[in-house]
């Protein structure tokens, strides 16, 4: 059964339309969400291999390229990069779980059968 316009009921066109919206928008907030995620994940591992201080906030010209390290030693900035890493990564993946509600749910709406009367 070819479905036009002519022979196509709202109780066949509402539920794709809601599947629709409800992939569509939960990708939408999964994906403002990466975005998010990923911009501190950018800042902050510029941050942390900058020892803490930002470049463009330096006032004075003394030539010490080294001030704000801190004295920190690589194994510390490693370990620390580690921790901001698993952190990132397992924010990245709980949105990710955002789209994937959103197409499970499209998923069953638009499979479910539903009767007009």
């Amino acid at each position: 059964m070819s479905m036009t316009a002519a022979n196509t009921s709202s109780c066949i066109r509402d539920p794709k339309m809601a599947a629709g919206l409800c992939c569509g928008i939960s990708c939408l907030a999964a994906g403002g969400t990466i975005g998010v995620i990923g911009d501190a994940g950018v800042q902050g591992f510029g941050l942390r291999a900058s020892g803490g201080k930002r470049a463009w906030s330096s006032e004075g010209g003394d030539g010490d390229g080294d001030v704000g390290m801190g004295g920190n030693s690589e194994a510390a900035n490693a370990d620390a990069a580690n921790k901001l890493y698993v952190g990132l990564l397992i924010m990245l993946i709980f949105s990710e779980a955002l789209a994937l509600y959103g197409l499970i749910v499209a998923l069953i709406l638009s499979q479910h059968s539903y009767s007009c009367e």
